[in-house]
């Protein structure tokens, strides 16, 4: 429908992947990379639609996914890609929020949440896994962020921050008074503005 060819897949360790440890997003771009390089190498274009065009969409760890994947994949796709990212985060407000959210716990076991995440990952999440540290990289691919104001588990001052350290073109889109998972419907109930942007920039 309007032209797309759509994939989803399953991340390491969910689903029907294999794997045993999900990294937040670190290594989940590769996989992200991995898929696009097999659709390119083995599926053959339809109705006379070449497939040089690649439209990334993911929420939450996805959408940090989306967003580091792009810095590789914009090597390739120099002008044909595009990005909308709902929800992305900064590890250290995501635990510390999410244990707040999830859990009775008090802050006093943040510090130890945190160190046994960087031992069982084998490296430092709250640099690794922060998208402010590495948006910069995306150069002149256009990007959509989308943020829920009070979100639970991410938080406004963070979209911002990393929309601040993003290259333009881009744009921010902030849902007044909604919570996390209404930012997820938002491509749901505002279809013409997703279709809208990956027609300018990858149907073009």
């Amino acid at each position: 429908m309007k032209g797309y060819n759509l994939v989803y897949f399953d991340l390491r360790a969910c689903g029907k992947s294999g794997g045993s440890t999900i990294t937040l997003g670190k290594e989940e771009a590769n996989d992200l990379v991995g898929v696009i390089n097999w659709i390119m190498a083995n599926k053959q274009a339809k109705d006379g639609q070449a497939l040089n065009g690649i439209g990334l969409l993911g929420m939450s760890m996805g959408g940090n996914v989306a967003l580091r994947g792009a810095i590789q994949l914009q090597e390739t796709f120099v002008d044909n890609l595009a990005v909308v990212s709902i929800g992305a985060y900064r590890y250290d407000t995501m635990v510390e929020k999410s244990i707040k959210f999830w859990t009775a716990l008090p802050d006093f076991f943040i510090p130890f949440i945190k160190h046994a995440a960087k031992q069982q990952l084998g490296f430092d999440p709250s640099t690794e896994i922060d998208p402010a540290r590495y948006v910069g990289q995306i150069d002149a691919t256009p990007v959509i962020y989308i943020q829920a104001e009070k979100d639970e588990i991410g938080d406004l001052a963070d979209a911002r921050a990393i929309f601040q350290q993003a290259t333009d073109p881009k744009e921010l889109i902030i849902l007044p008074d909604a919570l996390r998972f209404d930012a997820y419907r938002y491509p749901a109930e505002h279809p013409e503005k997703i279709l809208s942007f990956f027609a300018d920039h990858i149907l073009s």
